[in-house]
């Protein structure tokens, strides 16, 4: 019987070693399944996250294109500006000597009209009339004279 004993506690021990040993597999193997879950779970991410890379990474791609664009854009806009400025400060350049030239012209001809007029207000002295000169009536107007008097300015 003490052999039987034995056998029947090393059984029993056995079964406890056993059932021991199941319930740490069980746990590994939970662990394993959340391992698993979580493993699945971060690959889902990591593919989304590559995906969004790949997105924005186009996304640069165009903008950086874009960007290009508007500074070559802008670069030939500035080209223009310098070029207009120029071309509208050569214009008034010329205008303001046109301008110069024009009211040296006016004045040479106003000073022509004014030495003119300066001729013309001196009466010459074939064309004195004197102040109180006598007409003679002309035909059917009275016999007496008539006299008129002429002022000069």
């Amino acid at each position: 019987m003490k052999r039987i004993s034995l056998l029947e506690r090393k059984a029993r021990e056995s079964e406890k070693s056993v059932h021991e040993a199941e319930e740490i597999a069980r746990g590994a193997q939970l662990e394993a399944t959340n391992w698993k879950e979580q493993f699945e779970n971060a690959q889902g991410t990591i593919e989304e996250l590559q995906e969004n890379k790949n997105l924005l990474e186009q996304q640069n791609r165009g903008l950086t294109s874009e960007l290009a664009t508007v500074k070559a854009s802008s670069s030939q806009l500035k080209r223009y500006k310098v070029l207009l400025e120029c071309s509208l400060s050569e214009q008034l350049s010329r205008a303001s000597e046109e301008v110069r030239e024009l009211k040296s012209e006016l004045a040479k001809v106003i000073d022509t009209i004014e030495k003119s007029q300066q001729s013309t207000d001196t009466p010459s002295p074939a064309l004195e009339v004197p102040e109180n000169v006598a007409i003679p009536a002309s035909e059917g107007e009275t016999s007496t004279t008539q006299s008129m008097e002429l002022k000069l300015p």
